[in-house]
């Protein structure tokens, strides 16, 4: 299907396309569960194809018609406040751009400061600038967040540390990663299993790591490293003393150290996409939290949710196990 030159594609042209009803593709475009998968990739595809981009504007004023309440407003842009820095926060960034793309948004980068004079200086200027949603990206630690005016904004944080105050969240499911890891290990007759991982970056998911491997690990011997990092020799030397027979751990590094199985070496992040020699990888993928905190926000700001929640609610976004087949039941 070809549009006439400077033409918008409307949603009326998606969904002749995609061959489904305009209210089908609405649903699609709001992320709505009741809409078959077979049904959302092909509107997808039509999406993708026409390069169809929803305007805000107007979903908002739909918004506003159904709930039949004065319409606060939010304009097509959205801020991403970046709290660390980090190459991971840079992928985060990536796939929320990607979204926000799709969902007829902007996203506008803005470094967190520690200063609450600070913080309540940017909030005045992004509100003063129509900007209603706040994406908080990962962090390194727990953060104040006292600077800003929450009644005037939709916003969420990134992880699963718990700043002050509580937002909504999106995260990894770092704690399937290593319950899973762990179950996939012992299925394989492994009985000391052992659990590496930096302990700054472990405290960064809030101890789900650390709390997987001890779930999946009850009733049986716990190994933990807690050797000085990096690990280097000494974590061969560990291994040996401990008569570690299965690894879980995020740093590709230390299969250098490793002496046992190679298929017993597993990776539970993928944020340095290291695999070990059998493929055997729990894939986080970073730019799908971005994606997902998009898709949160805009539904926070379609329903003009501004303020602090009174029950704050994380999704967890899960990962997927490369090159296995026997993946545990996550129940």
């Amino acid at each position: 299907m070809q549009n006439t030159p400077n033409k918008r594609p409307t949603i009326y042209d998606v969904a002749k396309l995609a061959g489904v009803s305009h209210a089908t593709v609405s649903r699609v475009v709001r992320g709505a569960d009741i809409v078959k998968p077979t049904t959302i990739e092909i509107v997808k595809a039509a999406i993708e194809k026409l390069g169809y981009r929803p305007d805000p504007a107007l979903s908002a004023l739909a918004a506003y018609r159904s709930n039949m309440q004065p319409h606060q407003g939010h304009g097509e842009t959205l801020a991403f406040i970046d709290c660390d820095g980090s190459e991971y926060s840079e992928i985060v960034y990536a796939g929320s751009l990607k979204e926000a793309s799709s969902l007829g948004y902007q996203v506008e980068k803005y470094e967190l400061s520690e200063q609450t004079r600070e913080q309540h200086q940017l909030a005045r200027q992004l509100y003063h600038r129509g900007v209603r949603g706040l994406i908080f990206g990962p962090s390194n630690q727990e953060r104040e967040l006292s600077g800003w005016n929450w009644d005037e904004h939709a916003a969420l944080t990134l992880g699963t540390l718990m700043h002050s105050p509580r937002l909504h969240a999106v995260a990894a499911d770092y704690f399937f990663g290593a319950y899973s890891a762990c179950h996939l290990l012992r299925g394989r007759g492994c009985q000391r299993i052992g659990l590496a991982i930096d302990p700054s970056l472990e405290a960064r998911t809030s101890h789900r790591w650390l709390g997987g491997y001890c779930a999946a690990m009850d009733g049986l011997n716990q190994n933990i490293y807690r050797k000085p990092w990096p690990p280097a020799k000494h974590f061969r030397t560990w291994c040996r003393r401990k008569k570690i027979d299965g690894i879980v751990t995020i740093h590709g590094e230390l299969r250098e150290y490793w002496e046992e199985n190679f298929g017993n070496f597993l990776m539970i992040s993928s944020l340095d996409n290291q695999v070990n020699k059998e493929g055997q990888h729990y894939v986080l993928e970073p730019s799908g939290l971005g994606e997902e905190a998009i898709r949160m926000i805009h539904h926070l700001l379609l329903k003009r949710e501004y303020g602090l929640p009174t029950k704050p609610r994380i999704v967890m976004i899960p990962g997927t196990w490369t090159g296995i087949n026997e993946i545990p039941n996550s129940n």
